[in-house]
């Protein structure tokens, strides 16, 4: 699945501060490196569980809310387009012979590239917030 990003990038993202999102059906996460999909949201008391699914696996998981700070969120595409105002992506077949995707800043430079989407897009907005 190369439209959102590893559990490595992930961590390194949220470390760096990029949002980490309130749960809601659909998002992706990761509990201990393993992937997770949020199903379905079910009040429970003064918080809501959050039902997950472990993607290839046919486990679920019941996460109440005020446990999801101990998640990582898995930033697809167009989340990191949205922290990323004024980049674009671009796929390319001809570059040194090989598919790739570039990741533009908003002057129209190339602030990264690699064959997932995801992963380039993370690498621009590690580049911009990493360390800072």
């Amino acid at each position: 699945m190369n439209n959102i990003c590893t559990p490595a990038t992930a961590a390194r993202l949220k470390a760096a501060g990029f949002p980490q999102p309130d749960p809601a059906p659909g998002q992706f996460w990761y509990i201990e490196g393993a992937l997770y999909m949020v199903r379905t949201s079910v009040p429970a008391g003064r918080y809501k569980d959050f039902m997950l699914s472990r993607l290839n696996s046919g486990y679920d998981a019941f996460v109440k809310e005020e446990r999801f700070s101990g998640l990582v969120f898995a930033p697809g595409v167009a989340d990191l387009l949205r922290e990323l105002p004024g980049y674009d992506i671009g796929y390319y077949t001809a570059v040194e012979g090989k598919p790739v995707f570039i990741a533009f800043d908003d002057n129209g430079e190339k602030a990264a590239e690699g064959k997932s989407p995801a992963e380039v897009l993370a690498a621009a907005w590690l580049e911009l917030h990493e360390g800072k």
